[in-house]
């Protein structure tokens, strides 16, 4: 690296780093104090007096009680990051990154002039192995391996203000990319270096002279190398068009270096010195912008994954919402189908019996009219003709019936939650399947002899004194009187056993209903609780993602002031809303607004857009998601006119659109 006194810098970027700290900290404080009131708020509304209280208090406190301690370990974290990151703020910090045997250590040799005592130890290295260079108020970092992202390296890589990316001139690998685009999303400015990995006869000067600069050039096949990496770029949502690869011998600007042969010419030829010019433009024109930046995307980028998931969470609730509110209608559309076909099959065994007892009655008075025991022998003929049994029959058949067809309805919700929306909820099906409708054996239908009512009446006596004489002697004296006796008694038992049928159906109804009928409702009624429940927990959670989207939207109003200071812009105005995906897009709503893009570009390492605000807020978003949109209500009580709402696009829509969009709609956006 070419000898200049940075020393002087270094003070200005520590007085940089006390900045970005301070802001961060205090952005950190402003979540917390926010994530407290919001879980007081959830507090007292769960434990509000409403029509499901249970439901509301099992699904509620125990889904956001949940998410509320992911929210405050993610922000412990990057609290802790957060001093972490201030206790080492004294140097510049600068990790190499590349797949073993890449040249990292001979990069971090040459840059420190070191005594290569690391060159050639790769394959020594353990992958969770890294090594630290200090030089020149530098601290260098070589981390070992790309498929490997621990504890350690990330804790490295968030300390990082210039990441240095290395790969050979060997075709570039899937796992390379994947590795890059790790990087990339921490919003890190990333320098790529292609360490052309040539033979080289270093006995002989002028042929490695020679050949140095016939390889080093950006010649056809570099490009190529660098065209084939970049087209990994759209596998991971991401662009790498403005990524630069600078392509070097290491081993050659190794051997050349004034500690060894001291050869400037090759050293030159090596290109070492557009790496070397490369850092140092970084560092001398933008040191103090990433000294900020540093802190700042140690909270935005975190809060930005916060607030991007807490409004999935919130949008899947409300698919979740309405796939409830739809099971609701359906069970209350078969419950009404099964209710009449079970109507029809009651109605026609009652009329079965009814018509085997009018045709059984007259029978029977004409077998047994002057028995003694006819009362017993119509018991003994009622039981023979099995009249509770048909009910118990019936109900048994509806019972099985209901639960098969049940179990499908079941497996249909199941079906829609295949993406596994909430484990719990799962639970809740199949507790509910298990449990709602019990055995058949666990119903009682009474016997005959609780319903038969006292028929002694039919006794006839032979005492003289008895009652039983008396009307006996009515109505058997004369020859007629036999006949009104039979039509006497057809009728006494027409009455006895029709009240006995009339009996069994309202006792087999009441059973059909409290048995299967009344937990139909219940599982009903159920489902739209559960559908109110949601909307709920939506609702809070998006208000959740809607504050930290306003902590994020803060920081990077703050990242942007910074950067437009290194274009000598002291303020900016006319800016509404910002919006970004941090290490990919910047961009802003703004009127009236002017800034060089190209150059807000290369300092921010970001793509950087202006977008000119519409009339209405609906007209800003049907510009942002380039399609129209629905605008969904949902009620937020069983008794309440309060409503929430969300986005869906009505047409097919970017992973990027969708995440920009979402920065400027305070409603989650759904998308499944």
């Amino acid at each position: 690296m070419k000898e200049l006194n940075i020393e002087k810098g270094f003070v200005k970027f520590q007085t940089a780093a006390n900045k970005g700290y301070q802001l961060t900290k205090s952005k950190c404080d402003e979540i917390n104090s926010e994530l407290l009131k919001a879980e007081r708020s959830i507090k007292i509304a769960s434990g509000d007096q409403n029509p499901f209280k249970v439901i509301q208090n099992n699904a509620i406190n125990t889904r956001q009680n949940a998410k509320f301690q992911i929210l405050k370990t993610i922000l412990e974290e990057i609290q802790q990051d957060i001093e972490k990151r201030h206790e080492g703020s004294n140097n510049f910090s600068i990790a190499v990154y590349g797949r073993k045997m890449a040249g990292k250590s001979t990069l971090m040799e040459t840059l420190t002039h070191g005594d290569g005592k690391t060159i050639g130890k790769g394959t020594d290295r353990t992958i969770k192995e890294i090594r630290t260079y200090y030089w020149n108020g530098f601290k260098i970092t070589d981390i070992s391996g790309v498929d490997f992202f621990s504890n350690t390296i990330n804790d490295v890589l968030k300390e990082a203000n210039v990441i240095l990316f290395l790969m050979t001139s060997d075709a570039p690998q899937a796992e390379e990319a994947e590795c890059f685009a790790k990087l990339k999303s921490l919003g890190k400015p990333i320098l790529g270096i292609i360490n052309v990995r040539k033979i080289l006869n270093f006995k002989k000067r002028d042929v490695l002279l020679q050949d140095l600069k016939k390889i080093l050039p950006n010649t056809k096949e570099i490009e190529n190398l660098i065209a084939n990496f970049k087209n990994f770029a759209p596998q991971y949502n991401q662009d790498w068009s403005n990524i630069k690869f600078m392509p070097v011998h290491l081993l050659a600007a190794y051997y050349s270096r004034m500690e060894r042969i001291n050869d400037e010419e090759i050293y030159n030829a090596s290109n070492f010195v557009e790496i070397e010019n490369l850092i140092l433009g970084k560092v001398i024109t933008h040191g103090e912008f990433l000294q900020v930046k540093k802190f700042i995307d140690t909270a935005a980028i975190p809060i930005y994954h916060m607030f991007s998931e807490t409004f999935d969470y919130s949008a899947r609730c409300f698919i979740e919402s309405n796939i409830w509110k739809e099971q609701a209608k359906k069970i209350l559309a078969w419950r009404k189908t099964f209710s009449d076909n079970a109507q029809i099959q009651f109605n026609k065994l009652t009329e079965r019996m009814s018509e085997n007892l009018k045709k059984e009655i007259p029978q029977f008075v004409d077998s047994n009219s002057g028995a003694e025991n006819v009362n017993q022998i119509w018991n003994e003929k009622i039981i023979e003709f099995g009249l509770i049994e048909r009910y118990q029959d019936l109900f048994k058949n509806l019972l099985i019936q209901c639960k098969v067809e049940f179990l499908t309805l079941i497996n249909s919700l199941m079906q829609e939650f295949n993406n596994s929306l909430g484990d719990r909820i799962q639970n809740d099906i199949k507790t509910i399947n298990a449990q709602l409708f019990g055995e058949y054996s666990d119903t009682v239908f009474p016997t005959l002899s609780d319903l038969m009512p006292n028929m002694e009446w039919a006794g006839i006596s032979n005492s003289s004194n008895d009652a039983g004489t008396m009307f006996y002697q009515a109505f058997f004296e004369a020859s007629a009187t036999p006949r009104v006796s039979k039509e006497m008694l057809k009728d006494q038992l027409k009455r006895s056993s029709f009240s006995v049928l009339e009996d069994i159906k309202e006792i087999t109804r009441e059973i059909l209903n409290k048995q299967i009928f009344d937990k139909i409702d219940e599982v009903a009624k159920t489902a739209e609780n559960y559908s109110y429940v949601m909307v709920k927990i939506g609702e809070a959670q998006g208000e959740i993602a809607e504050m930290l989207l306003g902590e994020y939207e803060g920081l990077n109003s703050e990242l942007l002031t910074e950067a437009a200071k290194c274009l000598g812009i002291k303020k900016l105005s006319g800016i509404k809303v910002t919006f970004r995906i941090p290490g990919e897009r910047f961009g802003v709503v703004a009127e009236n607004f002017s800034i060089d893009i190209e150059k807000i570009s290369k300092v921010l390492n970001e793509k950087f857009s202006i977008m000119t605000p519409e009339k209405s807020w609906y007209n800003t978003m049907k510009k942002m998601l380039k399609c129209e949109f629905e605008f969904d209500e949902y009620s937020i009580g069983v008794k309440s006119d309060n409503k929430t709402y969300s986005v869906t696009p009505k047409g097919k829509v970017s992973a990027e659109r969708l995440k920009l969009a979402q920065q400027i709609s305070p409603y989650p956006i759904i998308t499944l």
